[in-house]
């Protein structure tokens, strides 16, 4: 023997070797399905780390091997109590508890843990599928078609019948096979989607294909539609592969995306459903609607409700599309009284009138019985409890119609209310609908409520986006662009003073909300001019960055041959805006606010598209919604608002069917100050189109409120 292998004094080499083994060497777990009953097994097995292929059954192993097996499996027992030998069976209750706990816990320590391929580890959820098994064929002149369907339910990608998932849930095992495949589902949402399915009627009606959505959906149980072998996410998406051209009795030609529009409509009219035509804006809901209307030649003749911008809008473009109608408008101060407006309507087609008009209006309006009514820029009825919004829902018509091209502006308080406008009584009632829906997704960003809540409004809605190049791939670029501009010292100095004015206010008085509002009302003048604050003077002059910024981007403009926007939400600013453009331009500017009438506004409108005016300077809220401004390919945001949907729709009076050029977007924002903080809240909240005055601002304790508002770095 050697003895210098023992002048340590050690008296033994089996550490040694063990030590080697257990580097050679290391414990796999390998779980195997039934071969034949319902016992699954889980096998030791010793594999090489040099050669993972060289497997050698615990059972089987001898000497040293055997005996590092041994500890390992003795390791691995104290982590999963099921291995409590060599070769365990196990029934699918205990598999589904080595799955879904043991065999990570293992393999963090250190084993190898081997599951068969037939098992789907991450737990299916089981949705709902509404198979459509009719052709979606209804138009004009069609008969109605019944939109028979059955039900399937998938898990996960595995999608099989009523009865089979049946079979599963009775079962009541939370680990299944099914189709080849050994799938973890909850037995609870499987029991509530049994319920619902069982519950609802399988019949040729869209309410019971919309109200299996809303049951599911109140059970947090996801819906989806199957059609010719696809999956869509709603009813509005799969009739949108099969319906027919229906050729309109108007001027012009649809684009194709524009036919499916109109054929949803006459789909959902037929069957008795409100509509929410949500399509992007500048894509065309307004020819839609009045090839709907052109088609149906309406007993009873259509109204059409929209803010005071577009009724001239809505007038030039019923006479360019359908000039056969007969167009009659409401409003101003000669406008007809009841009786009087129940004898014009009798060689009318179509009656024309604002928001404002038809909540004072209402007892004249709601008289009569309108065979279509629409509500252009749906979200002016967007709070369910104001008088405007309750008289409007109340208007007797046989159809009705909502357009917006932006459903969810704020909070989804509008999109409730809109869809109560469109089927009242059809929708959980306000309070459900915010602690199953709202609250969730708003405050949360819960995406699975998101998604259900697809579901729900997905047979009522048919939205398109200009970005979505199947849609439209003709319509040129949007490109947006910060301009960054600085304070000049008189801002600076503003700015500050106001900034510590707030401060001591709130200290003084805690939780002033009023005082916070007012601030950033102020500083934010400030950052567009000391005047838009002060009420100083007309004259502009440099005393704000961005004055001098806009001016040369309008040179900008001017030099290429380019027509530009600006807008503003502050009124007087606009008006500051336009005297100093008009002194300094050597071309004409055009100036669009709130009290314009109804003809000035239409004048400037046709000017502008007509006549080749280059700079057209809009206050945000009467000029942002509505128009068609194509000519102009820039558009100046001189302020930021809370809102970006709010922006959004303002650049989008360029960005439309019609415009041909690329289109600039110039976001202004002053270095340093509060604007740059709003940009990045409405950067991070963007996904939910929030607006951002909210309890994180207006809640903030006075350091806080002081980091919020206060100049970040020397900006002037």
């Amino acid at each position: 023997m050697n003895n210098s292998l023992f002048a340590g004094g050690r008296t033994s080499i089996h550490q040694d070797y063990q030590f080697s083994l257990n580097q050679e060497y290391r414990l796999l777990v390998r779980l195997s399905t039934p071969e034949e009953g319902t016992l699954w097994t889980i096998e030791l097995l010793m594999q090489s780390m040099r050669d993972p292929s060289l497997l050698i059954p615990a059972t089987q192993s001898r000497g040293l091997l055997r005996a590092l097996a041994l500890q390992q499996q003795v390791a691995a027992a104290k982590i999963s109590p099921l291995i409590n030998a060599f070769l365990v069976k196990l029934n699918p209750l205990m598999v589904h508890s080595f799955i879904s706990t043991d065999a990570e816990l293992l393999r963090i320590q250190g084993f190898n843990v081997q599951i068969p391929k037939e098992v789907i580890q991450r737990k299916q959820s089981p949705s709902i599928l509404l198979n459509l098994t009719s052709k979606l064929i209804v138009g004009k002149s069609s008969a109605l078609n019944p939109l028979t369907f059955d039900y399937k339910v998938a898990l996960g990608d595995i999608i099989i019948s009523k009865d089979e998932f049946q079979l599963l849930v009775r079962a009541k095992s939370p680990f299944v096979k099914v189709k080849n495949k050994w799938v973890e589902f909850n037995l609870d949402d499987g029991q509530k989607v049994l319920n619902i399915i069982n519950g609802q009627n399988i019949g040729g009606n869209l309410r019971d294909i919309a109200a299996a959505g809303i049951a599911a959906a109140l059970e947090n149980i996801e819906t989806r539609v199957m059609y010719d072998g696809r999956s869509y996410l709603s009813i509005a998406e799969a009739i949108m592969q099969d319906l027919p051209k229906v050729k309109p009795s108007i001027k012009g030609t649809l684009r194709d995306y524009q036919f499916k529009g109109l054929a949803w409509l006459f789909h959902l009219k037929k069957f008795g459903y409100g509509a929410l035509l949500a399509d992007d804006m500048g894509l065309g809901k307004t020819v839609q609607i009045i090839a709907l209307i052109a088609e149906e030649k309406l007993v009873q003749p259509a109204l059409i409700i929209c803010p005071t911008s577009v009724i001239g809008n809505w007038v030039a473009e019923f006479q360019r599309f359908a000039p056969q109608l007969r167009i009659a408008v409401h409003h101003g101060a000669e406008r007809s009284n009841t009786q009087q407006l129940a004898g014009k309507l009798k060689g009318m087609d179509v009656l024309i009138t604002s928001y404002a008009i038809a909540w004072r209006d209402y007892p004249c309006l709601s008289a009569m019985q309108w065979g279509i009514m629409v509500i252009d820029e749906a979200h002016n009825i967007k709070n369910p409890f104001t008088k405007q919004s309750k008289h409007i829902k109340k208007i007797r018509a046989a159809h009705r119609i909502a357009l917006t091209g932006t459903p969810i502006e704020n909070r989804l308080s509008d999109l409730w209310s809109i869809m109560d406008f469109l089927n009242p009584g059809f929708f959980p009632p306000w309070e459900a609908f915010k602690e199953r829906f709202a609250k969730p997704i708003e405050k949360e960003n819960d995406e699975r409520k998101a998604a259900l809540l697809r579901s729900v409004v997905g047979p009522f809605m048919l939205r398109r986006l200009k970005t979505d190049k199947t849609i439209i791939a003709e319509l040129p670029e949007k490109i947006e662009k910060v301009e960054w501009c600085s304070l000049t010292s008189e801002q600076a100095t503003l700015y500050q003073a106001v900034v510590d004015e707030t401060i001591a206010a709130v200290k003084e008085n805690p939780g002033q909300r009023m005082e916070i509002l007012a601030a950033i009302t102020k500083l934010k003048q400030i950052c567009n001019h000391p005047a838009n604050f002060l009420k100083d003077s007309k004259e502009l002059g440099e005393r704000s960055g961005k004055v001098v910024r806009l001016l040369e981007i309008v040179n900008m403009c001017l030099e290429a041959d380019e027509s530009c926007l600006i807008f503003s939400q502050y009124t007087e600013m606009t008006n500051l805006l336009y005297s100093h453009l008009k002194k300094n331009l050597k071309v004409p500017v055009m100036h669009f606010h709130g009290s314009l009438t109804r003809k000035e506004r239409d004048r400037i409108v046709l000017e502008f598209r007509e006549n080749g005016i280059k700079v057209l300077i809009l206050s945000l809220k009467a000029g942002g919604t509505g128009l068609n401004l194509a000519e102009a390919n820039h558009v100046i945001h001189f302020d930021r608002w809370w809102n970006p949907a709010v922006e959004n729709q303002a650049s989008d009076r360029a960005y439309r069917i019609g415009q041909k050029k690329n289109v600039f977007v110039y976001k202004f924002i002053t270095e340093g100050t509060i604007e740059e903080r709003i940009d990045e809240i409405i950067n991070r909240k963007q996904h939910l189109s929030h607006s951002i005055i909210d309890k994180t601002v207006l809640d903030m304790d006075p350091e806080s409120l002081r980091e919020f508002l206060s100049l970040r770095k020397e900006s002037y």
